[in-house]
């Protein structure tokens, strides 16, 4: 819940679905995405 509340008062609302990014497939599945893009597994530390 912290890492939403976190950056749900930063990033817009996505309210439309639109094309997936490129590398989507290569990010389908993978663990670790969470430390990939933040740095850390703990949410409450973002």
């Amino acid at each position: 819940m912290a890492l939403n509340a976190k950056y749900a008062a930063v990033w817009p609302n996505v309210s439309e679905k639109g094309e997936p990014p490129a590398d989507a497939a290569e990010w389908d599945g993978a663990p670790g995405k969470l430390e990939a893009v933040f740095g850390h597994a703990d949410p409450a530390a973002a």
